[in-house]
C-alpha cells in the first residue's frame, strides 16, 4: 500500500453495508471474521444455514479484494436486506503514489487512461473535473463488460471518482460498481456521497 502523508477518513453509507477495513483485507484467513459478522448483520435469531450462507458471500468478496490489492478499505452494499445475496454493489478506495515510469498521475494523466478502451469497454465514457472538499477530482461514469471474452457478455456500471488532495503527491481512487440496471441510481448516489464526504486528517 502507497505510504500516505495523511489520514483517509470514509464515510459509507449506514444501512446494508459491509466494510472490509485493512485488518480483514491483510489477514491470513477472512473466514472467521466473515463467520462473526454474518452472525452480527442477521442477528441472534437467525437461521444458521443463512448465517453460513452469508458468511460465505462475504469471504468471496474479502478474497476478490485481497487480489486487487493495494486498498484502503473496500464495502459491499445489500438491498433489500442481508438474505438478499449477492451484494447488489461493491466498492474499493484505493491509493496510488507517483508512478515509476508515468510519472505524477495528473488530471490529464487519468483522463488519458480511461479514454483509452480495454477489453471490458462498453459504449461512452463520461468524464467530469470537479471538486469536492477533499480537493480536486475527476468523476468518471462508465459501462464495463463483465466477462471480456463473450460477444453478449453482462453489462455492469461504473463510477469512480480520483481526487488529488491538495499539496499531496498521492491520489485516491474511490470506484464503485454494479450489474443491475434497477440499482444506478442507488449506485451512483452511493459514489459521489463517497467522494463528497471523504476526507484526510494530518498523521497522528
Amino acid at each position: 500500500m502507497t505510504e500516505l502523508p495523511w489520514k483517509p477518513v470514509i464515510y459509507l453509507p449506514v444501512d446494508l453495508t459491509v466494510r472490509f477495513g485493512a485488518d480483514v483485507l491483510t489477514a491470513d484467513d477472512p473466514g472467521p471474521w466473515c463467520q462473526l459478522k454474518a452472525a452480527e448483520l442477521l442477528g441472534p435469531d437467525a437461521d444458521r444455514k443463512q448465517v453460513s450462507r452469508l458468511a460465505r458471500c462475504l469471504e468471496e468478496y474479502a478474497v476478490h479484494f485481497r487480489g486487487e490489492r493495494p486498498l484502503i478499505a473496500a464495502a459491499v452494499f445489500f438491498y433489500p436486506d442481508f438474505h438478499r445475496i449477492p451484494a447488489r454493489a461493491m466498492a474499493k478506495v484505493e491509493a496510488f503514489g507517483e508512478h515509476s515510469v508515468t510519472g505524477s498521475l495528473t488530471m490529464a494523466k487519468m483522463r488519458e487512461i480511461f479514454e483509452q478502451p480495454d477489453e471490458l469497454s462498453f459504449g461512452e465514457t463520461e468524464m467530469t473535473e470537479t471538486d469536492v472538499p477533499a480537493g480536486s477530482a475527476l468523476r468518471v461514469h462508465r459501462f464495463r463488460k463483465a466477462e471480456p471474452g463473450k460477444r453478449r457478455s453482462p453489462i455492469g456500471e461504473e463510477l469512480v471518482w480520483i481526487i488529488w488532495p491538495p499539496g499531496s503527491t498521492a491520489i485516491v481512487s474511490m470506484a464503485t460498481r454494479w450489474m443491475e440496471p434497477m440499482f444506478s441510481k442507488a449506485g451512483i448516489s452511493i459514489a459521489d456521497d463517497m467522494a463528497n464526504n471523504f476526507r484526510i486528517e494530518p498523521k497522528a
